[in-house]
């Protein structure tokens, strides 16, 4: 199994037994159950942007922390504005109050080779990446939306830790988290194009619907792999997050009406 579903203190969460079978990490997926949110937020939700209250937020990350097994005071996050920006994180970047938008960075990835801190990333239907230097004691975490995706961000956030970390990619460990599948992921032929222009050669593009389906599994899957990224060191959850809205939330499949999960990952 790629992603294993764990209950602990009432919150539901996957982690990825490839991740944490090294000692090294605490990586888990959040699903939205678990926390003390209400309404189109129930309940494990991370973002304020929404409309949830605050301290509901707040709440929603101390229970994860806790579940999980991450200090809350370690918290890195960044403004995810669906590019292929990449931030190193740095002393500055830990320890800032829980969503605090005045203080984080725009970025899509984020990277660290710093015990202690962990990488938080948004999503509900999005692929968040987990990267893993076993070699190096050195992690990133990745939101690649469809834009991210064409745009190549998981590729280039490896191509980045071989230069900040001296990182091998035939040694990296690296696993896609839930997200919208294949199944459900419609799509028009702007988009279309722009994938087929990224993955000429790749079978991304699902034609076995009414209209046109992307499979942002396989992109990121292949992204991994065209760095060199070794098929067995590469962990897919294959979890849908619009077909399972009891789950995860989906904002396809609610119409935005809903919260944010997150992925987490931890160096020890």
């Amino acid at each position: 199994m790629d992603f294993k579903l764990i209950s602990r203190n009432g919150v539901d969460f996957y982690t990825i037994p490839l991740f944490e079978e090294t000692g090294m990490v605490h990586a888990a997926y959040a699903t939205r159950k678990g926390g003390v949110s209400t309404g189109k937020f129930e309940s494990l939700n991370f973002s304020i942007l929404r409309g949830d209250k605050l301290e509901n937020v707040r709440a929603n990350y101390h229970r994860l922390a806790d579940a999980v097994g991450f200090d809350p005071k370690g918290i890195t996050m960044s403004k995810q504005i669906h590019g292929d920006d990449i931030h190193i994180v740095s002393d500055d970047d830990i320890g800032r109050k829980i969503l605090n938008e005045e203080t984080i960075v725009d970025a899509d990835a984020l990277m660290t080779n710093r015990s202690g801190v962990t990488l938080v990333k948004f999503s509900a239907d999005c692929a968040i990446a987990y990267l893993l230097d076993v070699e190096h004691k050195a992690v990133a975490l990745i939101h690649s939306g469809w834009r991210g995706t064409v745009l190549d961000i998981i590729g280039k956030t490896v191509d980045a830790m071989q230069e900040t970390y001296g990182t091998d990619p035939t040694k990296l460990l690296a696993a896609i988290g839930p997200c919208i599948g294949p199944c459900c992921f419609e799509v028009g032929d702007e988009v279309v194009a722009e994938f087929v222009h990224e993955y000429p050669d790749w079978p991304v593009i699902k034609h076995d619907h009414e209209k046109p389906h992307v499979d942002l599994w396989a992109c990121c899957q292949l992204q991994l792999e065209r760095k060199g990224i070794k098929t067995e060191n590469i962990a897919v959850a294959k979890l849908c997050t619009a077909c399972d809205t009891e789950t995860f939330f989906s904002h396809r499949k609610q119409k935005g009406q809903c919260g944010l999960m997150v992925g987490t990952i931890t160096l020890l």
